[in-house]
């Protein structure tokens, strides 16, 4: 396998704010304007930045909001997703960053209606009437599917579980 670097986003000159760096990377994905999200793991700085496709800086944010990054995603309607797996959260954010929602209780695990146990990954069903997320950290390797009310965008009830071998959501069809 041979490949070539075009653009290293973040470490070419003047593409990061003053004292930002990446840190460990723990997700990328990009939006339909093609705009590349980068979730980090540096707390020091903002956690989720975001590029243009040709690595200039446009914005960032979450300083502080997330324990450990580790899913991202973007859906249909092109919200952005971050799943924060210590923290047992999930976050819906505009593309500007404007936080819309929160699932999970910040620090406290389980799988009710209102906790995660360190879910990984997200991906949506193409009509967009469930989020699917992955909790993978016990051992047990569930896909949780859970029901959106449509009107809220509100999960409805307890996580439905559906046991699969451990792989990255993006790859599943539902």
């Amino acid at each position: 396998l041979k490949y070539s670097v075009e653009i290293r986003f973040g470490e070419e000159p003047d593409t990061m704010p003053e004292g930002m760096k990446f840190g460990r990377v723990s997700a990328v994905t990009t939006d339909a304007q093609n705009n590349v999200y980068v979730f980090k793991r540096d707390a020091r700085t903002d956690q989720l930045v975001v590029f243009d496709s040709q690595g200039q800086f446009l914005r960032s944010w979450g300083k502080g909001l997330f324990t450990r990054p580790h899913g991202l995603r973007i859906d249909r309607d092109q919200n952005v997703w971050a799943v924060d797996d210590a923290g047992h959260q999930i976050f819906k954010f505009t593309r500007d960053g404007k936080l819309l929602q929160t699932w999970g209780v910040k620090g406290v695990s389980g799988s009710d209606a209102k906790t995660f146990n360190r879910p990984t990954d997200i991906a949506f069903s193409p009509d967009g009437r469930f989020v699917y997320y992955c909790s993978d950290r016990t051992g047990q390797f569930n896909v949780w599917r859970i029901g959106v009310d449509e009107a809220t965008g509100r999960p409805l009830g307890a996580p439905t579980p559906v046991t699969l071998p451990r792989q990255n959501l993006g790859h599943l069809t539902f």
